[in-house]
């Protein structure tokens, strides 16, 4: 039994490497702006670069079950370097006016790509 679980985990080890992926979303707009956060990009390693970001295809996200919203769908993402970190920066330009939406991001590099979807709900304005 043992050498079964070895064997598994042995076939799943290129599968278990690290690569480059995304991090928690930090949202600074709220309902009724144009969407904007950033994305802390984690786990690069040599050789991934260069890297390409872009909100997700209508086709990914109707594989995930997801709707791209017209908040969402406008947005421009582009990856930035902050504090040496490379940092995915997302700037809507048109107001998000549902309550929750959903991104989906796809990071790419020259041998693989990641997609990643965040659930983003929106609070009103502080007054």
């Amino acid at each position: 039994m043992k050498m079964r679980i070895l064997a598994a985990l042995l076939l799943a080890a290129p599968w278990l490497a690290q690569a480059a992926g995304l991090g928690e979303l930090h949202l600074t707009s709220t309902l009724g702006q144009p969407l904007q956060g950033e994305i802390p990009v984690v786990s690069v390693k040599p050789g991934e670069e260069p890297l390409s970001v872009r909100i997700a295809s209508l086709e990914d996200y109707s594989k995930a079950g997801l709707t791209l919203r017209p908040g969402v769908a406008g947005a421009r993402v582009s990856i930035v370097t902050v504090k040496g970190r490379p940092v995915i920066m997302i700037t809507g330009r048109q107001s998000v006016n549902e309550p929750a939406v959903d991104l989906l991001v796809e990071l790419s590099w020259s041998t693989g790509r990641v997609l990643r979807s965040y659930r983003i709900l929106l609070d009103r304005p502080k007054v």
